[in-house]
This record gives C-alpha cells, structure tokens and sequence, in this order.
C-alpha cells in the first residue's frame, strides 16, 4: 500500500523484478494474478488513457526525438504555455542552459537529444513530467547512468518533482533512497523487506541491511 503523498523505494538486486513491479501501475502490461487499486478502483476498469494521464515516468534512458526543446517538453501536455514550460525548466534546472541558446526553448536536439549531456536528456525528461503535472510519479534508476557531478543536479530536479506527489522510485544507491516513507526489497520476484531506512537496519540479519552495509564498506574503500 502506497499511500497519497508518500515515496515507496522499490530496492534489490539486478534483475529481482523491481521494473516489472512498477511497469505493472500504467499497464505496460497487466497482472496475472492479484490487483492494482488506485483509489479502491482496478486499474483494469480504466481506460488506458485516464490512467496513464495521472502518472508521469521518467527512466535510466528516456526517449526523446528529433525536434525542438518545446516539442519535446510539451509532449506531456500539448497545449502548455510559454509560462508553464518556463517554470517547468526552472524546476528542472534548465532554466540557465536553455536561456543560453540562441534559440532558447525552438533550439533542435538531435535524434533521440544527441545534442544534450546526459545530464540535461534527464533534466529535459524531468521537465516534461513537471509539464504533465501528474498525481502519480515513477522514477526507475533516473540518476544511475550520470557522473556525480550531473546526479548531483537532476537529483536536486528530481527533489522538486517528488513534492506533494504519489512516488515509486528504483535507485540502485540506497542515499537516494534512506528518505523515502517506505522502502520494499524485492528478492526474486518476491517483496521480503517492508519497512523505513531505520526500521529496516535495526533487522539482524535483513536483506536491506546487507545490502546497505556492503554498498558502504565499498564506497569507504
């Protein structure tokens, strides 16, 4: 159960289920057995379009195509306007980079943003998903494929999009997940931890403790 406003962590090990876990709430594909409920409603009684307009995803690599900065950020909502795309780039911390083109938010990126860092394809997916302004967010591994220098400012993006928002994160570094509301280790398809970053270290013995003891001995080495 996740409730409104809160950050649910998904964590585990490659390939333990935590994408399919989550690609599971707008229906890229459909439970087999159980239920999704959104507000007590299966999501199987929506139509794909409603629900999929309440949640905004951002991915370790996000699709962008050839065209402009605007085309790409207002692929959440067609209709935004200069006002709403500005603030959207200010959330997102392209507000400096984009006022530096000469052709601001019309500049070309390229096929699939090859004009862009790393750093600023996520801020730029970051910013649509503010445009989209949905209830609902998922983060899978948004920050993994960075240096420590870009995470550093999309995870300051990622901060803002978080705010007063439903949101399902994968992270593989567990700092970016210690402040989440709940945190659910996931082990070969089953859920075997449930718990906060305190709850879960205080279990002798636990798989998040494991896991977040072997992930600081290696970064202290």
């Amino acid at each position: 159960t996740a409730n409104p406003g809160e950050t649910t962590a998904i964590i585990g090990s490659t390939g333990c289920g935590k994408s399919t876990l989550l690609n599971l709430i707008p229906r890229f594909y459909d439970v087999t057995g159980g239920r999704i409920l959104i507000d007590g409603q299966d999501i199987r009684s929506l139509t794909m379009e409603s629900l999929r307009d309440k949640i905004a995803v951002v991915f370790q690599d996000n699709f962008l195509f050839e065209g402009t900065i605007r085309d790409n950020i207002t692929l959440g909502k067609e209709n935004a306007s200069d006002e709403e795309i500005a603030a959207a780039l200010k959330m997102a911390y392209l507000d400096d980079f984009v006022a530096g083109l000469e052709n601001g938010v019309d500049t070309e990126i390229g096929e699939r943003g090859a004009l862009l860092s790393g750093g600023q394809r996520q801020r730029l997916a970051i910013a649509r998903a503010f445009i989209k302004n949905a209830p609902i967010v998922i983060l899978d591994e948004a920050t993994s494929a960075l240096d420590n220098k870009s995470e550093a400012v999309v995870q300051k993006a990622i901060d803002n999009l978080m705010q007063d928002r439903t949101v399902f994160v994968i992270a593989h570094r567990l700092s970016t997940v210690q402040n989440a509301d709940k945190i659910v280790v996931v082990n070969d398809g089953q859920i075997v931890e449930e718990g906060t970053h305190d709850e879960l270290l205080a279990i002798d013995n636990g798989a998040y403790k494991a896991l977040y003891n072997a992930q600081f001995k290696k970064k202290a080495a």
